[in-house]
C-alpha cells in the first residue's frame, strides 16, 4: 500500500455539526514518524528507569530510627500496626 488517508470525525454538539479532518501520508511518511515516536519512548523509558533507579536508592538510604521514639509514639505505632493488620489489641 503507497499510502493511506486518515481522518478525524467527531461531533461538534453545540452545533450539531460532525467535522471530519483528512490526512494522506505515504507509507515512508509514516514510518519515519513512526520510528521518531519509538526512538522518543525508548528515550523516556530510559530516563524513567534512572530516575526509578535513584529513587529507590535514595530511599534504600533513609534510615528510620524505630529505636527512639518520643513518649506515646511507640503506643501509636502499635496501634496503627493493630489497625492495619486487623490484629486484636493486647
Amino acid at each position: 500500500m503507497p499510502e493511506v488517508t486518515l481522518a478525524l470525525v467527531y461531533f461538534d454538539f453545540a452545533s450539531h455539526t460532525e467535522v471530519e479532518l483528512r490526512q494522506v501520508y505515504r507509507a515512508e511518511e509514516l514510518e519515519q514518524i513512526l520510528a521518531k515516536r519509538c526512538a522518543a519512548f525508548i528515550d523516556w523509558t530510559l530516563r524513567e528507569a534512572a530516575h526509578q533507579t535513584a529513587r529507590d536508592a535514595s530511599l534504600e538510604a533513609l534510615v528510620f530510627r524505630e529505636d527512639v521514639f518520643r513518649p506515646g509514639r511507640r503506643d501509636l505505632a502499635e496501634a496503627l500496626s493493630r489497625a492495619a493488620t486487623g490484629s486484636p489489641g493486647t
